[in-house]
């Protein structure tokens, strides 16, 4: 099956799945309104890639501070803690990615035609597979650092996708809660103007509102075991 076909077809079922998980997840989200939150867990793994010269594009240091806040983040706001799918929440990619995922667009549905392309194949079979097959309930997230997303600092295809892109230049400063503005996203959580709130499009904070952790909280992503 031809990429840009095999990529439509699975975005399709991610699609369905999205729709069937979120019934599913419906009693979580009205006892999370209701304020009853025991701890859950997002199975993550991240992937720093190297460059051309086989070199990692983010100092492993700043990728494991961001994960640091990311932690710190989700488990304030929405009572979930990251749990890695291996020995360790970060590898390094055993060599160089190719230039289309180093450097990978997100503008104006930038990722979803990233996702039909090269990068979107290298993506996919790299991204961490699990959960219940079938109706995608409990699936792992995959981050990959890239060299530049270009146009933002990271991208994600909302919850219909398995995996998020971020840059080194989104890892620190006033974008160092990218990584897991991101997730959110995966996690079907959209862009809120409050400069307080996570999901902030510049700048990000740290604060999610009920029904945003009601919502993150019964995602297919995160779950109790």
């Amino acid at each position: 099956m031809p990429l840009p076909l095999a990529a439509g077809s699975l975005q399709g079922l991610s699609l369905l799945r999205a729709g069937v998980n979120r019934v599913i997840g419906l009693p979580d989200l009205l006892a999370s309104l209701a304020g009853l939150r025991p701890s859950k867990r997002l199975r993550l793994q991240v992937i720093l890639l190297r460059d051309e010269e086989g070199e990692p594009v983010a100092p492993l240091a700043e990728v494991e501070a961001a994960l640091a806040e990311t932690a710190r983040v989700l488990e304030l706001a929405a009572r979930t803690r990251l749990v890695p799918t291996g020995d360790s929440l970060v590898v390094t990619a055993d060599g160089p990615a190719p230039a289309a995922a180093l450097d990978a667009p997100c503008t104006s549905q930038g990722l979803w035609r990233t996702d039909l392309g090269p990068a979107g194949g290298f993506f996919r079979g790299l991204r961490i597979r699990g959960g219940l097959r079938f109706i995608g309930r409990g699936a792992p997230l995959t981050v990959f650092v890239v060299r530049d997303v270009v146009g933002k600092c990271g991208c994600s295809l909302g919850p219909l996708g398995d995996y998020v892109t971020v840059d080194a230049e989104g890892l620190g400063g006033r974008t160092r809660r990218i990584l897991a503005h991101e997730l959110g996203h995966s996690c079907g959580l959209r862009h809120k103007p409050d400069e307080r709130n996570l999901m902030r499009p510049k700048g990000p904070g740290e604060e999610l509102t009920v029904w945003q952790t009601a919502v993150f909280r019964s995602s297919r992503h995160v779950t109790y075991l």
